[in-house]
């Protein structure tokens, strides 16, 4: 039976690849016999994993609209518009130090820093997702993209040297910074979601540096990937080995919202045998529900892959106030508890929540505090600095009330 092929590098390293008959749409995954490493924790060597693993795999790897899926085949040409077409269309520049090729020395064919990003084209792009909610280009001369995405907002990558040049990332560029322009019915994402970050890294938790750019006028957020790392002796950055939670527990992305606090901390405990991830996660968790992020779901919290395979807790990132978006829903993607709303979430389910899962009450509890007050200190100096309707004294003093309900013993 004829097949084809997606080889898989993760930080430079060839690790194995994607098999897939032409008549069965089911990958598999064939890990190389030298890999030192593996692709996903859903995906160990061992080949201990079901079936469908490979493809929720390369499905999670993509943008979650469909539309944005059909402008990928519109643009490149794909023969569809699921994973396998795209991903061997476009992965050249993808999430967590992952490239994809369907040449097995395909990576080693590509040059460095080949297509220049002139400002006028990256405001262009700006421009553009802001009008339409399209992450690609459709204008003439603009560059096919090779680099994905996640998510369900419109962004694209961007390389950014250290003299200011601009490129378009692919296999051989990796990216180094994710350019996310808010849309119409969004307005005030950007400085929102840039001040929600600075809040964090006062709090104690540590977040990428994130800012409100322009680019010629055209404004957006701009944030530096930490799933990069300064590679000595190169022009280049090097790719970091990173997965969020849904990659790493293996369901489809549309399971995303399924995912609780007791499944993330049982995967960081089985690979570090202690729990210091675990209250790391926890810290980010907090900090999410009390500014009444209820959009963070399993995509939205990853873990960083080290030597000996070992994990440790990504950076924060995609942490917003949904309260300041009111037209969206307002419950909880990972309840606390059983309780489904920031405004509700007390002590009690905290200690409900510790002690359901296993972690030390007053460990917990010692998280809760810190943030808490992190959030009463600092709140009026980041988010209260925003100048934009979304951020009104009645939505910030939610904010206060929520990390004040923390301090308070029932």
């Amino acid at each position: 039976m004829a097949r084809d092929n997606l080889h898989a590098w993760v930080c430079g390293e060839y690790v194995g690849r994607f098999e897939r008959d032409f008549e069965l749409d089911r990958p598999r995954f064939i890990y190389d016999e030298n890999a030192n490493r593996s692709l996903s924790i859903a995906l160990p060597q061992n080949g201990n994993f079901d079936d469908t693993a490979p493809r929720h795999y390369l499905n999670g790897l993509l943008p979650d609209q469909p539309r944005a899926r059909r402008q990928i085949q519109e643009l490149t040409r794909a023969a569809s518009h699921e994973a396998w077409e795209l991903l061997t269309a476009i992965g050249g520049d993808l999430s967590g130090g992952v490239v994809l090729h369907a040449d097995s020395q395909g990576i080693s064919q590509e040059t460095a820093f080949t297509s220049l990003a002139l400002e006028d084209q990256v405001a262009a792009r700006i421009a553009d997702i802001k009008q339409t909610g399209e992450p690609f280009s459709t204008a003439e001369g603009s560059p096919l993209p090779r680099f994905s995405l996640a998510g369900a907002q419109a962004k694209f990558a961007l390389s950014i040297t250290d003299s200011g040049e601009l490129f378009w990332s692919d296999s051989a560029t990796p990216s180094t910074h994710i350019i996310k322009p808010e849309s119409a019915a969004h307005s005030g994402l950007e400085l929102v979601e840039a001040a929600t970050l600075a809040l964090a890294r006062r709090v104690g938790i540590f977040a990428p540096a994130a800012t409100q750019f322009s680019f010629l006028g055209e404004t957006a957020f701009m944030i530096q990937r930490f799933d990069r790392a300064p590679s000595p002796g190169t022009e280049t950055v090097a790719r970091l080995h990173v997965e969020d939670m849904a990659q790493a527990l293996g369901p489809q992305a549309a399971d995303k919202y399924q995912v609780d606090a007791a499944e993330i901390v049982d995967l960081l405990r089985r690979h570090n045998g202690e729990d210091t991830e675990a209250y790391a996660f926890f810290a980010q968790y907090v900090f999410n529900t009390l500014i009444g992020n209820a959009d963070a779901h399993a995509k939205n919290y990853s873990i960083m892959h080290q030597q000996g395979g070992n994990v440790t807790v990504s950076p924060l990132y995609d942490a917003i106030p949904i309260g300041f978006f009111p037209g969206y829903d307002q419950d909880l993607s990972m309840p606390v508890a059983d309780e489904n709303r920031a405004g509700a979430v007390r002590q009690e389910h905290w200690l409900v929540t510790a002690r359901e899962i296993g972690l030390d009450a007053d460990h917990v509890l010692a998280i809760l505090r810190a943030t808490a007050e992190g959030i009463l200190e600092h709140l009026d100096a980041t988010l209260g600095e925003v100048e934009h309707s979304r951020v009104t004294v009645e939505r910030l003093d939610s904010l206060r009330r929520n990390a004040e309900r923390q301090l308070r013993a029932q």
